[in-house]
């Protein structure tokens, strides 16, 4: 299982939270939270759009030489 960089940012403010004393207002949203997060990146990884993009095929063909005339 992959996590994004999002639900992994959202784990850690919450056991910050819990180690300054501080408990979440409701555990079970936070795992919600931490789930959706984590289906909302398998989401767009699954849909790649990026890597279909034609600004990445550009990116990878390199910089075009220049013509003049």
């Amino acid at each position: 299982m992959r996590f994004s960089l999002a639900s992994i940012l959202a784990l850690l403010a919450v056991i910050v939270g819990l180690t300054m004393g501080v408990p979440p207002a409701d555990t079970e949203a936070t795992m919600r939270l931490l789930r959706n997060l984590n289906r909302y990146s398998q989401f767009l990884d699954d849909l790649d759009l990026y890597n279909d993009s034609p600004i990445k095929r550009a990116s990878l063909a390199g910089p075009r030489p220049l013509r003049f005339g």
